[in-house]
């Protein structure tokens, strides 16, 4: 007995599997493939495309509920001065920026209504945003609302000032928080500020690439946020044509995508850094059927997403699932609306 959406998802990919075998072996017949090799090919490749858009359309509806569904459990985190807390309940009731943030950019995805935006107004503006994070979750989430003009001054000189973090071995950060650090300040200061100049940033850049990927070991997560800061100087990613290979090499079924290229490990941080990646890089995501069927399988009964199948739901985790869905299968977030 199939016991959830993820599962009926998974099953229905085992079935397509079967059709495109039929398919080939009918295509063989036809065309004598066994006699003219590169006509299999073909029928492959043709059979691989059309059951990949046949099982997608299938996953289609189940997404537009799991994202009703989603909304649901978000709408559901709300607290009563307007913020957003995962755990809230009976007795304990913590609303803060982290949960406020991504419960709005996750609601703006689904093209849901943001429920009770002047209570969630005020709260913002009454927040005291801590360093580049806290100004981050702070400046996006009322910049989501359409109301960056309630940013305080204060916040808006403090973005304008930023300094571009220290990375190691100077005393600075590691590699992967040097670069999530480094983009949060350039995002903040392009959109808010004046962005500074990107020589000293563009050449740290280049001594973190190796073999096409970024990172200490090129992985998926850190080339995501190098990407991500090098299309904000506006370089032409997508002309590296070896970070383009190593981003492919990682698509793999039937995950999506792993993190390194001897890793068979994934979770929802690893396909949404690859979908961005393909994306920045225009490359297709070859495997979409199998990313929404893993999507799927992360959602939890009350309607949250959590990091990989069985596991606890939160806000973030839910805003990163309909992110991928959003790049994978835009139409099924129509499911959200409200």
């Amino acid at each position: 007995m199939l016991s959830s959406d993820g599962d009926r998802a998974v099953a229905a990919r085992g079935k397509a599997s079967q059709r495109v075998a039929r398919w080939i072996c009918a295509a063989e017949e036809k065309f004598d493939c066994n006699e003219r090799p590169n006509l299999r090919t073909e029928a492959l490749e043709r059979a691989t495309v059309s059951v990949t858009e046949t099982v997608q359309k299938s996953l289609t509806g189940k997404t537009r509920l799991a994202v009703a569904k989603a909304t649901e459990y978000l709408c559901g985190r709300q607290s009563y001065n307007g913020g957003f807390c995962f755990y809230r309940g009976n007795y304990l009731d913590e609303p803060n920026l982290y949960d406020t943030f991504h419960a709005i950019a996750a609601l703006t995805l689904a093209h849901a209504t943001v429920p009770r935006i002047e209570a969630l107004t005020e709260f913002l503006t009454c927040s005291a945003p801590a360093g580049v994070h806290g100004l981050y979750l702070y400046a996006f989430a009322l910049d989501h609302l359409g109301r960056s003009s309630l940013i305080d001054t204060e916040h808006l000189a403090r973005i304008a000032s930023l300094p571009i973090p220290s990375l190691m071995p100077g005393g600075g950060l590691p590699t992967s928080g040097w670069l999530e650090e480094t983009l949060k300040t350039l995002q903040l200061q392009k959109r808010l500020a004046a962005p500074p100049a990107g020589e000293q940033i563009l050449h740290t850049m280049a001594g973190l690439r190796s073999r096409g990927g970024y990172g200490d070991k090129p992985n998926l997560l850190d080339t995501c946020l190098s990407l991500n800061i090098l299309a904000l100087f506006k370089e032409n990613v997508a002309e590296q044509e070896e970070t383009r290979a190593f981003v492919d090499d990682l698509q793999r079924p039937p995950i999506g995508f792993t993190g390194t290229a001897d890793s068979l490990f994934t979770n929802l941080e690893v396909i949404d850094a690859g979908t961005q990646c393909c994306a920045l890089l225009q490359l297709p995501v070859r495997y979409t059927a199998d990313i929404t069927a893993f999507v799927l399988a992360c959602q939890t009964a009350n309607g949250g997403f959590s990091r990989a199948p069985v596991a606890l739901p939160d806000i973030a985790l839910t805003h990163q699932a309909l992110a991928i869905i959003h790049r994978v299968d835009p139409d099924g977030l129509t499911g959200g609306a409200r």
